[in-house]
C-alpha cells in the first residue's frame, strides 16, 4: 500500500485555516459585545442640528403720507422763530438727524423738494475750490445789490472792505426770490468762504449728517414788516 506522505501537511493547512476563521469570529463578536447600543431617542451631539431658519419678514415700504408725518413730528419738536432764516441744524440730535436722513433718502424728489428742512451727508456737498476774481470782488463790495454772507454769517460793507479776493476759497452767488428780496433789501446772496473755514469743512466727518432748515418766505416778509 502505498502511503501519502503529503497527508500531514495538508492536515495542518486545514487546521490553520479553521483557526483563523475562528480567531477572526472571536474578534468579531467581541467587537459587537463592546459596541454601544443608541438610544433612537438620544442625539449625538456631535451630529449637526438642522432646522429651517425662517425667513425675516421685510417692512413695507412708508407712503408718502407715513413719511411726511414722521419726517413732522421730528422736526416740530426743533422749528421755531429762532432759527432764522437757515441753520445747518446743529441743534438737532444726532439721532434725529439720522432719522430724518433716512426718511428724506425714501421721499420721492417731489416730496423732497417741499421739505422745510434738508438732511445731508457732508460728503454729498462737497466743494471744489472757487476763488473770485478782482473784478468780481470790485463789483460785489461796491454795490448794494449783494447781501454778503462770510463763513455763514452775514456781514456789513464796513468789514467787506477788511477782505480781498485772495482771503477765499469758495464763493457762490444765488438770485433771491421775489418775497426774500423784500426782506432783505437786495437781490442777490453772495456766499463766502474763507480759506481756513473752507479746509475746516472739507476735511470733516464725510460721512456727518447735517440738517439745513429753510424757513417760509412768507415768514420773511413778516420780519421785514412788508
Amino acid at each position: 500500500m502505498t502511503t501519502n506522505r503529503f497527508l500531514p501537511y495538508r492536515r495542518s493547512g486545514k487546521q490553520w485555516y479553521t483557526g483563523t476563521l475562528l480567531v477572526l469570529a472571536l474578534l468579531g463578536f467581541a467587537q459587537c459585545q463592546h459596541q454601544p447600543t443608541q438610544n433612537p431617542h438620544e442625539v449625538d451631539e456631535a451630529s449637526p442640528i438642522t432646522e429651517e431658519t425662517p425667513a425675516e419678514e421685510v417692512p413695507a415700504p412708508l407712503s408718502a403720507e407715513e413719511l411726511q408725518n414722521q419726517f413732522d413730528e421730528i422736526v416740530d419738536q426743533y422749528l421755531d422763530e429762532e432759527f432764522w432764516p437757515k441753520t445747518k441744524g446743529q441743534h438737532f440730535s444726532e439721532s434725529d438727524k439720522q432719522k430724518l436722513y433716512t426718511l428724506y433718502q425714501q421721499m420721492a424728489p417731489e416730496q423732497q423738494a417741499n421739505q422745510r428742512v434738508k438732511p445731508y451727508r457732508r460728503k454729498d456737498l462737497a466743494l471744489e475750490k472757487r476763488v473770485p476774481s478782482p473784478s468780481q470782488w470790485a463789483e460785489w463790495s461796491s454795490s448794494n445789490r449783494y447781501g454778503i454772507w462770510v463763513d455763514g454769517l452775514q456781514v456789513d460793507a464796513t468789514r467787506v472792505a477788511q477782505y480781498t479776493p485772495d482771503d477765499f476759497a469758495f464763493y457762490r452767488v444765488s438770485r433771491l426770490l421775489p418775497n426774500a428780496k423784500n426782506a432783505y433789501r437786495h437781490d442777490y446772496q453772495l456766499d463766502l468762504m474763507t480759506q481756513s473755514y473752507f479746509e475746516a469743512s472739507n476735511t470733516k466727518n464725510p460721512n456727518e449728517i447735517l440738517v439745513g432748515v429753510l424757513q417760509d418766505p412768507r415768514r420773511l416778509m413778516e420780519k421785514s414788516g412788508a
